[in-house]
């Protein structure tokens, strides 16, 4: 089972819309979903999770949790690990094979906008709090630090 997304910008601008790349898309559309029954997704385009975000993620998030999961007794998990588990439980999608079989798949979090990844971080520091029993500290906020 593969799950084809394509994904193409536009703007519009005097009630017209321009495709960018638009015989690419067409041709693209085309060879992947031959004689196909389509749903087209349409959305305004935002800014990408800030650098600010990105930080704070991989910097505080992933290593707390990380280490938290380790001294709840779940040993050898990395922190890349940590980051796939965490983008399975709080950005999936529902995607079924060809037998209709539903099956739910982690989403990357690169294409976030800024206020869908604040809402990401916001599933992660609530289910951090109530699964294992940790605060991650908010950003510009002092946290002791335990040195081995």
């Amino acid at each position: 089972m593969s799950k084809i997304v394509l994904t193409y910008t536009g703007t519009t601008k005097n009630q017209s819309l321009k495709i960018r790349n638009r015989e690419t898309f067409i041709k693209e559309v085309l060879n992947c979903f031959p004689e196909s029954e389509l749903i087209i997704t349409v959305k305004k385009k935002g800014r990408k999770r800030s650098l600010l975000q990105n930080n704070l993620y991989w910097a505080v998030y992933v290593p707390e949790i990380t280490k938290a999961l380790i001294n709840n007794g779940y040993a050898g998990f990395t922190q890349l690990d940590v980051h796939h588990y965490l983008k399975n439980k709080f950005n999936s999608e529902l995607s079924s094979d060809k037998n209709g079989e539903i099956i739910e798949i982690g989403t990357t979090t690169t294409q976030l906008t800024r206020t869908e990844f604040a809402e990401y971080m916001i599933r992660i520091k609530t289910w951090a709090k109530d699964a294992l029993d940790i605060n991650i500290p908010e950003p510009n906020t002092q946290a002791e630090m335990q040195l081995k």
